[in-house]
Parts: C-alpha cells; structure tokens; sequence
C-alpha cells in the first residue's frame, strides 16, 4: 500500500472523513519559535467529498503540536511569561519580541493563553496535589524538632466591572508545606476567576 493509503486509512478517523492529499504543498511563514519565525512547506489534506464543509486539515502541523502557530516550546514559554507574577501583556510580548524575535499582538497572545490553559486544567489538580504529597514526604523526612505544617489559605479581591459595575470576587486558595524547622518547601495555588453576585 502507498503511503498516501496508509495515511488516508489513518485520517478516516479524524472527524469521520475521507482525505484525499491536495497536489500543491503550500508553506506557512509564521511558524513562532524559540528562535523567531520559520517557515513551514506542508500539504493539506482535504474531505473527498468536494461538497463537505469539513476544513482541510495540516497533518504535519498537528504532529508538531503548534498551539496558534507557536511550537510547544515557545507556547510554554509565553505563558509561563505571562503567568509570572506582576506580568502584564505588553511586558511579555515585549519579553517575547526581544528574547525570541517573535512579533505578536495582544490578540495572539490572549488566544494562546487560553488554548494553553485549557490543554493543562484537566491535569493541573493531580499534580498539584502529587506534588503537596511529595514536599510532605520531603517534609517528614528531615530532621528536627518541629513538626512538619501544612498550611491552608484563602484570601480573594472584589472587582467591579464597567460599564454595568457589577461586582465579582475573585478566589484564590494556597496550599503550603513548611518542614520542621519552619523553612517553606513550596505552595500550590487554586484560583477560580470571578463569578457574577
């Protein structure tokens, strides 16, 4: 079998389609990287229907994991950037631009923000709370007089939003482990964006 087969075998299963490999590659000139943009020669493949409204998809961009046209690298490091604290927009495309030639709006960087986040929520819970377990252990393990503390907090903010000036709190939680001499190991934060009342 060819390999255009065996791949078209492969996606039947992306969206419950049929693709066929479009003749012409095409290059994509905004691939962000950790060092700046590259360019990128593809091939799209398309439904075999010509009547579906199924978009073609870049296998090869899928492979790679480009999260709005960033590598997986540079996606983690824009948002770690941005998840620092006191970070402002302009300050990490700003940080962006100059460490990794890379030039992007707020647009962009608010969506990638956002597919980030949603990639890592469904594991951030398990491995915050591995990572409590382990600082525990560390915890117990050390010698000294005290006892190793485990701290809980809670703490939030009150915004008002314009134009209607509702107010809504934003919560934020911390789960902190102290050994026995008192010296703090590492605190895992849970916060929850404000809800409306």
């Amino acid at each position: 079998m060819l390999p255009d087969q065996l791949f078209s075998r492969f996606l039947a299963g992306v969206g419950g389609a049929i693709y066929r490999r479009l003749n012409v590659p095409t290059a994509n000139r905004h691939i962000a990287t950790l060092f700046g943009k590259i360019t990128l020669t593809r091939r799209g493949y398309r439904d075999v229907d010509r009547n579906s409204e199924e978009a073609t998809i870049i296998p090869l961009e899928m492979a790679l994991g480009l999260v709005e046209g960033a590598t997986p690298a540079l996606a983690c490091e824009a948002a770690r950037a941005l998840a620092e604290t006191g970070a402002t927009q302009q300050a990490v495309l700003a940080r962006l631009r100059r460490e990794h030639g890379v030039e992007w709006g707020v647009k962009k960087l608010r969506a990638l923000s956002e597919q980030v986040s949603s990639a890592m929520t469904p594991l951030r819970r398990e491995q915050q709370a591995a990572r409590v377990v382990e600082w525990l252990k560390q915890a117990q393990a050390q010698r000294g007089s005290g006892k190793p503390v485990l701290a809980v907090g809670r703490d939030g903010i009150t915004l008002c939003t314009r134009p209607h000036r509702f107010c809504e709190v934003a919560t934020t939680a911390t789960i902190t482990v102290y050994d026995r001499r008192g010296q703090r190991l590492g605190a895992v934060y849970l916060a929850y964006v404000q809800e409306l009342g």
